[in-house]
């Protein structure tokens, strides 16, 4: 924890420390099954072996606790996500296989598999609502998110394989704000729906990508 110009002790929500990182892995599982209700600190500290003071040490408090949680949450789904995007984009050697790469990529991104990792995303981003510090995080850990798939985007705008005009983190914002939104298409669960909406979006992203809108 660090020390704020008022005085007041301030969490650090993206810790490094072992026993910090052991203490949240608890916590996200916790949550990950049964909400933040779940999260009660007699079981937190049980389950990473550690006394309760230590959780204070590193926390401040329960709150603090589930604030750094939640924001590891967001990291493991924007990180599964990019890691799979990395890895296909690199393999383009020309525009064609570029666009079909990303065409893969966004299979990915809207695919029915990812729908818990959406509302897992949705979630966390709600939770933030009232808690400006955890809020701050979560933007920069989107920022960086955004960068990251800016690079995945960059070498292909460099080589012309996609239109020199296109505002990359624009781009990315809009299909972030997508994938977001999936997540009511997801409760529907309509199957109908669902395949019309992702080929609509599809479409879209790949006619931006292509110059053909």
């Amino acid at each position: 924890m660090t020390e704020t110009t008022s005085g007041q002790l301030r969490v650090n929500l993206r810790p490094e420390h072992p026993t910090a990182l052991r203490l949240i892995d608890v916590t996200v599982e916790m949550i990950d099954a049964h909400g933040e209700v779940a999260v009660r600190v007699q079981d937190v500290v049980a389950a990473a072996g550690v006394q309760i003071p230590v959780l204070y040490r590193h926390f401040g408090n329960r709150e603090g606790l589930i604030q750094a949680a939640h924001v590891r949450r967001m990291q493991n789904e924007l990180a599964s996500f990019l890691e799979e995007g990395r890895e296909r984009a690199g393999l383009a050697q020309n525009r064609d296989e570029f666009l079909r790469t990303f065409d893969q990529v966004l299979d990915v991104l809207f695919g029915p598999e990812r729908a818990d990792a959406r509302f897992k995303r949705l979630n966390v981003v709600g939770s933030g609502y009232g808690r400006p510090e955890m809020e701050a995080v979560l933007v920069e850990l989107q920022q960086e998110a955004s960068g990251r798939l800016g690079e995945l985007l960059k070498p292909a705008q460099d080589q012309g394989w996609i239109p020199a005009t296109l505002a990359i983190p624009t781009f990315i914002a809009w299909l972030t704000g997508l994938a977001m939104s999936q997540t009511l298409i997801d409760l529907v669960d309509d199957a109908e729906l669902t395949q019309g909406w992702i080929a609509m979006s599809k479409k879209t992203a790949m006619a931006i990508l292509s110059d053909t809108i």
